[in-house]
Formats: C-alpha cells, sequence, structure tokens
C-alpha cells in the first residue's frame, strides 16, 4: 500500500497528533509503517477472500456445514446466492459474527 498516495502526509500528521496523547512513542513513522503492515495483511501477507465458499466459511468458524446452515436459516449469517449451485459468505459478515462474539449467551445451568 501506497501511503503517501492514498492519505495525505497532513492527516498522517494530524492523526500523530490526536493519537500521541494516549501512545506517547507514536511518531509519523510508526503510524506510516503500521498501516503498511495493515494494508499488507500483517506479517502473513495472506489476503482473505472477500467471499467464501460454504466449505471455507464453516472451516474458518470451525463448524460442521449443517451448522453453517443453520446459522443461516436462522439469519445469523448471509448467503449470496450468484446461481441455483452458486453459492458465496462474505468474509466480512464472517468477521461480524465472530467479533460480536458468535453467539448468544444462554442460561447456565448448575
Amino acid at each position: 500500500m501506497q501511503i503517501s498516495k492514498q492519505i495525505k502526509p497532513e492527516i498522517i500528521a494530524g492523526a500523530v497528533g490526536l493519537l500521541q496523547p494516549f501512545v506517547s512513542e507514536l511518531s509519523t513513522r510508526n503510524l506510516v509503517e503500521a498501516l503498511q503492515a495493515h494494508g499488507n495483511h500483517g506479517v502473513t501477507g495472506k489476503k482473505c477472500p472477500e467471499f467464501l465458499t460454504i466449505q471455507q466459511a464453516a472451516e474458518a468458524l470451525q463448524i460442521s456445514k449443517p451448522t453453517l446452515y443453520r446459522l443461516i436459516k436462522e439469519n445469523k449469517l448471509p448467503l449470496l446466492k450468484a446461481s441455483k449451485r452458486l453459492s458465496r459468505i462474505p468474509a466480512e459478515a464472517i468477521s461480524d459474527y465472530l467479533n460480536a462474539g458468535g453467539y448468544s449467551v444462554g442460561e447456565v445451568l448448575k
């Protein structure tokens, strides 16, 4: 990611000025490096596809395909149908589901 082409230097300087009271060691260089690493998807360099197959989504969630279909039926995850045989799940929906806890907390039985 070319930070200088996507974000104006004045914006980066302003962001550093706003964040420095909270992160004292933050510098313009540190922020640019962090943004570049984020743009490169961290250390691994592995990019997650925008849309996942049913198998990929189940693996990402570490659940079975029937459980994934149940989550879709319960409207907890969206399913995009491009044709009768072609279905995809947005990767962002998987991330949102996981970030939200992925489940509703029930009563604990003693």
